[in-house]
């Protein structure tokens, strides 16, 4: 009986659409069995956090901001059809993990938000995907990178060392969506944060300057001085006198009479510390690494400072996720059928109503949107026949534009000569 390495098999099995998951339950055994002989050295991940990038409110509402706009993203499924059109796939069991519930505790937009969170903070997203004992995806669910472990079996394949739901196990990598940010000579990862750690220090140290110079103001405001030689017990019980006697805020009139032998010395504390524009810099390096600016943090941005900051910010990660979970869902088999998971952004729900009209009118006669399409850009319910495109009757093909011609000079004749 010929022998084919594990490899051939998996190569042979996605080349020709068979179910992972059968190739999955051939080898069991070996998954089982744990036979990892090589921890990818290097590979590891170090996902260090230098003043801890979650405790910097700068860092927090951008990655946040990034996130938040990702979770309104929408997935469809599409395929090529018997008429090799490219068209959406309805009641697809992928639209409805990606669209509305990925596992049983999460629904679509908060893991959508999850998901980027990772992406944005730790510049490396995992996501493993739960298949069912045919190998279709059943769920899917956002790993914490701080608890993966990448490792090698003997045959050269590659594995991850993963923790969840209170659980640890191993699983392949064909079993894993990873898209990387910030990438470099690392085969598998995205850098860490080094970047923009000092960045981060520095707001980090002139937040702690302001509060320390708050508590030291609030803390000694007048300095006694007497010239009588005083134990240190009497000095501490001449202070609290004082303190009572002319600092309660109840005290009126604003003045101070002390003995001869006193003199009261005012203290005025004026720590140094990053100044307003200095700051301003430094939360500008912060959004300038992750792609956000002021307006788009505050949603006071036009049509075209939201068009750059998507393409900018947005549009890499939904690129990423587009080709990585069309790889990782559908063998190439059903990838040469045209099967693919390509996002809807919707980039026009940023435009003016003016703009919105404007495209409507520029387009109605050509057909580029339907009925219903066009009640949306109008913020109008859908209605049960809007599904179809209406075309003007003035636009021919161009290569049947002498046929339309010579049809319609035969029209006028006939008409001409009955008309004589």
């Amino acid at each position: 009986m010929m022998y084919l390495p594990e490899e051939v098999l998996f190569a042979f099995f996605k080349k020709y659409g068979v179910s992972m998951g059968l190739f999955s339950n051939i080898f069991k055994t070996k998954k089982q069995n744990g036979n990892m002989t090589e921890l990818i050295n290097g590979f590891t991940p170090t996902f260090l956090s230098l003043c801890d990038v979650d405790n910097s409110d700068v860092f927090a509402t951008a990655v946040q901001t990034n996130a938040r706009h990702i979770s309104k993203l929408r997935f469809e499924h599409y395929y090529i059809d018997n008429k090799g059109n490219r068209t959406i796939k309805k009641n697809s069991f992928l639209g409805y993990l990606l669209n509305l519930r990925p596992n049983k505790f999460m629904n679509a937009a908060t893991f959508w938000e999850k998901a980027a969170y990772a992406y944005y903070t730790y510049n490396n997203l995992f996501i493993y995907i739960e298949r069912d004992s045919f190998g279709y995806a059943k769920s899917l669910w956002v790993l914490d990178p701080h608890y993966i472990r990448f490792l090698k079996d003997v045959n050269g394949g590659y594995w991850l060392d993963i923790s969840l739901n209170d659980s640890q196990f191993t699983v392949s990598f064909e079993d894993i969506i990873h898209i990387a940010r910030n990438v470099n000579a690392n085969e598998f990862l995205g850098t860490d944060n080094a970047a923009i750690y000092k960045v981060l220090q520095l707001i980090d140290t002139n937040y702690q300057g302001i509060e320390h110079a708050i508590k030291l103001s609030a803390f000694i405001k007048f300095i006694v001085t007497t010239t009588t030689n005083l134990s240190p017990g009497v000095l501490e019980k001449r202070a609290k006198e004082f303190t009572d006697q002319w600092l309660d805020a109840k005290k009126d009139g604003g003045v101070i009479f002390t003995g001869a032998g006193n003199t009261v010395t005012p203290v005025n504390n004026q720590p140094k510390y990053t100044n307003a524009d200095e700051q301003k810099i430094l939360d500008l390096k912060v959004n300038n690494y992750l792609g956000v600016n002021e307006k788009i943090i505050n949603s006071l941005y036009s049509e075209d400072e939201w068009q750059s900051y998507y393409e900018s910010t947005l549009e890499p990660f939904v690129i990423k996720i587009e080709k990585e979970l069309t790889y990782k869902f559908f063998t190439d088999r059903q990838i040469g059928f045209g099967n693919e998971i390509a996002v809807i952004a919707d980039k026009l729900q940023h435009a003016t109503f003016g703009t919105r009209i404007k495209m409507i009118t520029e387009t109605r006669e050509i057909g580029a949107m339907t009925v219903n399409e066009i009640r949306e850009l109008l913020y109008m319910a859908a209605v049960p026949d809007g599904d179809v495109r209406q075309v003007s009757l003035n636009f021919v093909k161009s290569d049947k534009q002498d046929e339309y011609q010579l049809s319609k000079a035969k029209t006028k004749e006939v008409n001409d000569d009955n008309k004589g």
